[in-house]
């Protein structure tokens, strides 16, 4: 597995801050520029309709504000700078430094920094050649968007953890005065039943949920037994991340690396959150666990504490 990026992920503004390009600061130290050729546009529409695209479109040109974004003329051709990236990344089994991010924009909605769903429409290009596809979504903020473009359709296995009580907040019932994100019980409908795994972790959980988490869905994987697993890939679990109150470490993210490569299955990632200094190098520790290179993380493994670790395990042995 490579990291990739493009002229346009590295530099495309965003907000600036929180989704600014400091988040691949240095990305050239451990990846390498790409300028994928592709049709973006009929990419796009795998999961997009035409209207949404040209709502992107029209917000940039007139400078409107759009999934939190001042948008401006760059903000649609950069969004479809992203979907070639993911693309090339799914088809060739490569990091994807995909900006702007994709996992929380619907088929018609763009919302939370993202425009088009580049987990959802490289997993559908996938799944159009024969393939069987498994999305584990590491992000901190669930990945509703994916959730939703597949919630109905099964054939994809989604999986997501992510801090309750988070954005998007109240997305498939999430009701904080009845104490828990009941997103937890949501495992998708019709065709889609039983392929639908959402966790929501307490704040302040540490490495020990994450890779708890993952060895709990390894069998699950397996027994789904995808053709490939495409990782939403954000770092905003980090502990230094500006918007979340997660306690992941370097040290976590390649020890995730390490525990899904075991798998054997063909394996790609994008990027989603992660709002923070640190993204790539935690890019850099994710990838060296994937691969099994040498790589030794600044930091140790992060562990939770004992509340915390029995509030998650609560949720996880009524879901799982």
């Amino acid at each position: 597995m490579d990291v990739i990026y493009t002229k346009s992920s590295r530099e495309y503004k965003g907000n600036e801050v929180p989704e600014g390009p400091y988040r691949l600061e240095g990305v050239r130290r451990i990846g390498r520029k790409v300028v994928p050729e592709l049709d973006a546009e009929s990419l796009a529409k795998l999961v997009h309709s035409s209207d949404h695209l040209e709502k992107i479109e029209s917000a940039g040109k007139h400078n409107r504000m759009l999934a939190e974004v001042f948008t401006d003329s760059v903000t649609y051709p950069a969004a479809l700078k992203s979907v070639m990236l993911a693309a090339k990344a799914a088809r060739e089994g490569h990091f994807a430094c995909t900006r702007p991010p994709g996992h929380h924009a619907t088929e018609d909605t763009a919302k939370g920094f993202c425009f088009l769903n580049n987990i959802a429409i490289v997993s559908r290009m996938l799944s159009n050649d024969g393939k069987r596809v498994c999305i584990f979504d590491i992000d901190g903020h669930q990945g509703d968007g994916t959730d939703h473009i597949f919630f109905n359709a099964g054939e994809i296995l989604f999986i997501s953890i992510h801090q309750e009580f988070a954005y998007p907040y109240f997305y498939l019932g999430h009701d904080p005065a009845a104490g828990y994100d009941v997103t937890v019980d949501h495992r998708g409908e019709n065709t889609a039943e039983g392929l639908h795994y959402n966790m929501p972790v307490p704040e302040n959980s540490g490495d020990d949920v994450l890779l708890d988490f993952t060895d709990r869905m390894l069998p699950v994987i397996e027994s789904f037994d995808p053709d490939v697993i495409g990782i939403s890939a954000g770092f905003d679990g980090y502990h230094q991340d500006s918007l979340l109150n997660l306690n992941y470490s370097q040290s976590g993210y390649h020890e995730f690396g390490k525990r899904i490569a075991s798998l054997g299955n063909e394996l790609f990632g994008l990027l989603e959150g992660g709002y923070h200094s640190d993204v790539v190098e935690c890019i850099e520790a994710m990838v060296a666990g994937v691969n099994g290179t040498e790589y030794t993380p600044e930091d140790e493994l992060s562990e939770s504490s004992e509340e915390v670790f029995e509030r998650y395990r609560e949720y996880a042995e009524r879901r799982i």
